[in-house]
């Protein structure tokens, strides 16, 4: 069973014609590469089956309770919200249990002889085992580490563009999803990190959408491509 249908979507911006009626699938652990001219609708696109942009004709249908995440491609962060909570600001509950330990252990460090502080992280290791959230954590600090992220404590206010585009990117990955949607996400990232990136998207269990002007990252990454082009989307495997 596909992941996401799309059937005769019908977009326009002003006069001119973004999804001539287009129509299109994705399946399980698919990972396309969508390409075309600059303006011809990519990041649009990529809004709409996120369902941040709305259509005005087609259908798009979701399998069951689909999770999506989203890397925009220049992602805006406002307020005053640390890395920690901006990164795992998911509603699973193995998510809040990781935020909720990560939180009681920088507590504990910056106040290391305070009994109810240590209390308090010793309940939510115990919250930990009981969820059997190890495994996930670790692979979240992993994660963290490969891009550079280290002091979470910090505001995302503060953060320059890159370093905002990397912690998207940690947010993203971090998250359950049964569809991941990255727009240009070897922006801002080194070769070594991008390198790592073609990695771990190879082995993510979900489906991956991406657009992209890294050729060789896309020919690493993408076994299908869809191109768009005046209103039409072409498929190719491979």
């Amino acid at each position: 069973m596909s992941l996401l249908n799309v059937e005769g979507l019908y977009k326009t911006y002003g006069e001119k014609t973004l999804f001539d009626h287009i129509s299109f699938h994705i399946e399980p652990k698919e990972r396309i590469g969508l390409i075309g001219p600059n303006g011809t609708g990519k990041s649009t696109l990529l809004k709409v089956i996120a369902g941040l942009e709305s259509f005005e004709e087609g259908d798009i249908t979701k399998a069951g309770t689909l999770d999506i995440e989203f890397l925009e491609q220049d992602p805006e962060m406002t307020g005053n919200e640390t890395i920690l909570d901006y990164i795992f600001s998911g509603t699973a509950p193995m998510i809040q249990t990781m935020k909720a330990y990560e939180q009681s252990l920088a507590d504990l460090e910056h106040d290391p002889q305070n009994e109810a502080k240590q209390e308090a992280l010793m309940r939510m290791q115990n919250r930990m085992d009981q969820e059997d959230a190890w495994d996930a954590n670790l692979s979240a600090k992993t994660i963290l580490t490969k891009l550079g992220v280290k002091d979470v404590s910090r505001s995302v206010h503060a953060l320059s563009g890159g370093q905002k585009k990397r912690v998207a990117i940690a947010k993203n990955l971090i998250q359950p999803a049964g569809l991941l949607i990255l727009d240009e996400p070897t922006n801002h990232l080194d070769n070594a990190t991008i390198e790592w990136l073609e990695g771990y998207l190879s082995q993510y269990s979900g489906a991956v959408i991406l657009v992209t002007h890294d050729r060789y990252f896309l020919n690493r990454v993408a076994n299908r491509i869809y191109e768009l082009n005046q209103g039409q989307l072409y498929t190719y495997k491979g």
